[in-house]
């Protein structure tokens, strides 16, 4: 059953067509609304399973938690501004709203905080390779430099249509350098975890789960910034705003990468044939309350057997300090903190 058709407006009525410009705006901010549920379930799961640790780790989620909220809310508060207290005006329409200005140093203040996390991991898997790590964490704050020159400049120019000129001249390089990053970081994990492979068949299914979640973090956030940088190019001279609208999206899905590794831990924790305790892409500790001492698993192909004590710190990429083989103690204590 066809719809009726919508009444003609009255004379002096809004003349003017919202769908193809703030209409994908409202879109992405509903997938945004819903991407930020997710991101609260994870939390939730997060802080469920592992109580145990380190701070820092807890005031990450916390700050991209909190981001994440505090930016739907602009968000929400921009388009109310326009399709509801400026409903038929125009006028208004031609000018940012404080929320949207602010809106363009928030998505990239999210991302330099995951992005710099995942840099880290690559520094411990590196065992500690400074150049690297350099230029990943050089890559991510020339990406910060560029959300912080657009959000300068939005004070500058408050025209609507000045902004999205001004969004297409900076969003070759915005998204060039978030694709160039996300890439090298994904890579660069990939490589230093390949390498760090032995003949366990737990350590190497331990490693290709890891390796599939750093996959699709790159490729899920490089594919929506390639999606976004096509649209900007595609965008006429008179933009519909539809990279606008899935710019609401893109910090949401570096949230949730984040909480996606670090929840990751879950499956790995309850594997049956081994108890490790990891910080999901890089060096992990296992502690427990006690001292006690386990049976480690068997390190090299003749069969032999090693006594470590728990507490002991290992990682990828590091030799055992008595055994010199790579691989992940399995230790029979409980009580592990990250």
């Amino acid at each position: 059953m066809s719809s009726p058709p919508a009444p003609v407006l009255p004379q002096g009525g809004p003349l003017v067509d919202l769908s193809s410009t703030y209409g994908p705006i409202l879109i992405g901010i509903l997938f945004s609304a819903g991407l930020l549920g997710i991101t609260i379930n994870q939390a939730w799961t997060y802080y469920n399973n592992f109580p145990k640790d380190k701070p820092i780790l807890k005031i990450i989620v916390y700050f991209v938690v909190f981001m994440e909220a505090l930016r739907l809310g602009f968000a929400v508060h921009g388009i109310y501004y326009y399709l509801v207290a400026h409903w038929g005006n125009p006028l208004a329409l031609a000018n940012l709203v404080w929320t949207s200005q602010v809106l363009l140093i928030m998505s990239p203040l999210t991302e330099i905080v995951v992005r710099l996390y995942f840099s880290y991991r690559v520094w411990i898997m590196s065992q500690r390779n400074r150049y690297l790590t350099a230029i990943l964490v050089t890559l991510s704050l020339t990406h910060l430099s560029t959300g912080a020159a657009a959000w300068r400049v939005s004070f500058e120019n408050t025209a609507v249509q000045g902004h999205t000129i001004l969004l297409q001249r900076l969003g070759f390089a915005t998204l060039g350098l978030a694709i160039a990053t996300d890439w090298c970081i994904s890579l660069s994990l990939i490589y230093f975890l390949n390498r760090n492979r032995s003949g366990m068949s737990s350590t190497n299914s331990i490693i290709n789960r890891i390796v599939f979640y750093t996959v699709n973090m790159g490729l899920i956030t490089s594919c929506m910034d390639i999606t976004i940088l096509a649209l900007t190019i595609w965008d006429p001279a008179q933009p519909h705003l539809y990279s606008i609208a899935l710019l609401q999206v893109v910090a949401n899905l570096y949230a949730n990468s984040l909480l996606a590794s670090l929840n990751s831990r879950i499956a790995w924790r309850t594997k049956p044939n081994a108890n490790v305790a990891m910080s999901d892409f890089s060096a992990f500790e296992a502690r427990s309350g006690h001292e006690t001492e386990s049976t480690a698993a068997d390190l090299s192909s003749n069969g032999s057997k090693e006594k470590v004590q728990s507490g002991h710190v290992v990682s990828f990429g590091g030799a055992h300090p008595s055994s010199g083989k790579h691989g992940i103690e399995h230790s029979q204590s409980s009580g592990y903190e990250v």
